[in-house]
């Protein structure tokens, strides 16, 4: 969600009032008893009053320039090639990366620990081994693939190849493993990702779209068996970059694979514990009383006002 997503009148907001902090002001920690297999998260992300957060979703498209362009800071994984190398070496074909763009002014306004998503997509021995190297979605993309470009992202522009570098410039990197049945569920959904590049950028976040996609949007039409959460956030059925991360941490057809876990000190390799630390001290407690605001699963037989395209590979 991060790159591309303008946001300008919360992002003045935030730059006078106050930004998304990294840590929430009531997190005390957590329990070193903590039990991943019931973690949750997010249960808060309207965090802006509804008439601000949608005039800044229509300005968008129109000011996404002004403000995805420039960090304001470095990030912490920014020049640290020993983390990108740390997650690309374990890395497999269709692995989920999450990473967090705070040094980013639309990760600052963004609430939550991830702020983007992205797909290993594989160089060229791994894809020549799932069987798809001379598929005519991919042909056109050898000599970027060859070049370091692997991993597909939804941003600012359209759906594009990029290379770690320009992934990894962010605060900090979650790499999530999809539990897909057998090679031919694998190919498929690697098809599908390709057939997305170009697509336009989606700046409401809303997955029953088709002609447009947000990072997440993509994730959730290439992988739909998944079953990941959506969720309602301003009226629109959104797919956080947070839920995946706590949907991996419980081991609910994901599993955390690696984490390259910044700081301003540096970076340090963490797992499944500390990123669920992380992704906790983002949000702070769940308030009492105050209901799941989860819709529905994505999931391989469709999902209410979803578009997926679960009989053919394109949009």
């Amino acid at each position: 969600m991060t790159r591309g997503v303008g946001l300008p009148l919360l992002t003045a907001l935030a730059l006078l009032t106050a930004c998304s902090p990294a840590v929430d002001p009531s997190f005390t920690g957590l329990a070193p008893e903590t039990d991943p297999k019931s973690f949750t998260c997010c249960g808060n992300p309207e965090r802006l009053p509804a008439p601000i957060a949608k005039i800044g979703l229509d300005l968008s498209p129109m000011f996404s320039p002004l403000v995805s362009g420039s960090p304001i800071r470095t990030g912490y994984l920014t020049e640290a090639p020993e983390a990108w190398a740390y997650l690309t070496d374990q890395a497999q074909p269709l692995d989920i990366l999450l990473t967090s763009g705070k040094n980013w002014i639309p990760g600052q306004v963004i609430t939550g620990r991830f702020t983007h998503s992205a797909v290993y997509l594989g160089t060229e021995a791994q894809l020549k081994a799932l069987g798809i190297w001379d598929d005519p979605l991919i042909a056109p993309h050898h000599g970027e693939i060859r070049a370091g470009k692997i991993i597909i992202e939804g941003v600012s522009g359209g759906a594009k190849l990029n290379d770690a570098p320009h992934v990894f410039d962010t605060d900090g990197a979650l790499m999530v493993r999809p539990t897909l049945a057998g090679r031919a569920a694998k190919r498929k959904a690697a098809l599908r990702l390709f057939a997305r590049l170009g697509v336009p950028f989606d700046y409401y976040f809303d997955v029953s779209t088709c002609g447009k996609l947000a990072c997440t949007e993509m994730v959730a039409q290439s992988m739909p068996q998944i079953g990941f959460v959506v969720r309602t956030v301003y009226d629109l059925p959104v797919l956080m970059p947070d839920d995946i991360a706590a949907q991996a941490i419980r081991g609910e057809n994901l599993r955390v694979v690696a984490y390259a876990r910044g700081r301003a000190s540096g970076w340090s390799r963490g797992g499944r514990f500390e990123a669920m630390e992380d992704v906790a001290a983002s949000w702070g407690p769940v308030p009492e009383g105050t209901p799941e605001p989860v819709l529905e699963r994505t999931s391989d037989t469709g999902m209410a006002g979803m578009c997926t395209p679960l009989d053919g590979i394109g949009a």
